[in-house]
């Protein structure tokens, strides 16, 4: 069975700064999970498995699973734009299903057809009770002409 790396039972949301032993292991368990994973999806890129693009996210496993942590999904929507495995992960998803998106394989999240950038699960999503509960986990790559770091040129 594949592993996910879901959300623990964290103190963590009701403002006590206390982390049991066992959620420690778990934060450090989802941390793997996300490693390990980016170094093969990081294999599977070089090997040509992987079409199109694959930021991978190695290095900032840490800042997904204490976001996650820390989250009230009932009412914290998570939007990301890309390097979104670790999230999709870290959200829950299983790792068989990301794994096949990302090769472009029909049991992925969006049918293999989104890859790297464009992962999507209604599985992971917030049940808040209104009509328009947010997305808990969700990619959505921003264009690049919108997030241009030239500065504007001043007009005369």
């Amino acid at each position: 069975m594949a592993r996910t790396a879901a959300k623990p039972k964290s103190s963590a949301t009701t403002g006590d700064n206390s982390v049991t032993a066992d959620e420690l292991r778990k934060y450090y368990r989802d941390m793997l999970l996300i490693r390990r994973f980016e170094e093969r999806a990081g294999q599977l890129y070089g090997m040509g498995l992987i079409g199109g693009f694959c930021h991978l996210y190695i290095g900032q496993e840490a800042v997904v699973v204490g976001m996650q942590a820390t989250i009230d999904s009932s009412r914290d929507a998570v939007v990301t734009s890309y390097r979104d495995h670790g999230h999709m992960l870290a959200c829950g998803m299983e790792s068989r299903g990301v794994m096949a998106e990302l090769t472009g394989r029909s049991g992925g999240y969006s049918k293999g057809k989104g890859g790297s950038m464009h992962m999507f699960s209604r599985s992971a999503t917030s049940t808040a009770a209104t009509a328009s509960s947010a997305p808990r986990c969700r990619s959505a790559p921003v264009s690049p002409s919108r997030t241009s770091t030239t500065a504007p040129t001043p007009s005369r």
